[in-house]
């Protein structure tokens, strides 16, 4: 992979999400990204989705926080599932795709990338959800 395609590269980052992701990180009960599971990895990124349903995250936050949790478990060889790969990376690609959605069938890839990840959140809420009761 060329230095210039690295997604650090492309992800939009402020200090707001920064700390947010400190915020998310510590929830699961661990400092660096670096220490996460899929099962940790996993419940930052549901968090993320449901500040971003709550309004309390923008998109680009969003992907930023996918891109950080791909990224991380792509470059440490982390043995993640497929589907959930997946996802973080169709939700890491929708700040690209959201700002060309009149292009020519591009509207239909960022559809379903969002559509994708909001099935995976609700999956993974309603089953949670479900085992509470």
């Amino acid at each position: 992979m060329k230095e210039d395609q690295h997604p650090e590269k492309r992800m939009r980052k402020t200090e707001f999400i920064e700390q947010r992701l400190s915020e998310y990180l510590h929830s699961v009960g661990v400092v660096s990204i670096d220490d996460v599971d899929e099962k940790q990895t996993e419940g930052i990124f549901l968090k993320a989705v449901r500040d971003f349903m709550d309004e309390a995250i923008s998109l680009d936050d969003l992907s930023f926080v996918a891109g950080k949790l791909w990224w991380n478990a792509i470059e440490k060889e982390k043995s993640f599932s497929k589907e959930f790969l997946d996802i973080l990376i169709a939700g890491e690609e929708m700040d690209f795709y959201v700002r060309r959605v009149l292009r020519p069938k591009l509207d239909t890839i960022f559809l379903s990338f969002l559509k994708d990840v909001l099935e995976f959140y609700e999956d993974k809420t309603k089953g949670r959800a479900e085992r509470e009761e």
